[in-house]
């Protein structure tokens, strides 16, 4: 599967997580106050501006939804599964796979 390879690199090195929500997973990544800079510069600052990018702030991160980024380079999550947790892969390998076939 393709990846974003800069994305990849910088979820490799940050705390990500899956949970599930009114039926849907969600991918997210918390970012470092002082990494927000350089995340920006991965999945471009419009995210920021034009788009309403779900967030949640943190004691010393920002809580970052990863689906929408991840749909608009036309990957999946399981395109990114090695930057999550091996338990939370297992967890919704299930739900992650249907996601596959739409």
């Amino acid at each position: 599967m393709d990846v974003n390879a800069d994305l990849y690199d910088f979820l490799k090195e940050n705390e990500t997580g899956i949970f599930m929500q009114n039926g849907q997973l969600t991918a997210y990544v918390h970012v470092y106050f002082s990494d927000l800079d350089d995340f920006i510069k991965i999945i471009g600052d419009h995210w920021f501006d034009e788009s309403p990018l779900e967030v949640n702030l943190c004691k010393n991160t920002v809580a970052i939804d990863l689906n929408d980024i991840f749909e608009s380079y036309g990957h999946y999550i399981l395109s990114y599964k090695n930057c999550f947790e091996e338990s939370d892969i297992n967890h919704y390998k299930e739900k992650l796979e249907k996601e596959l076939e739409h």
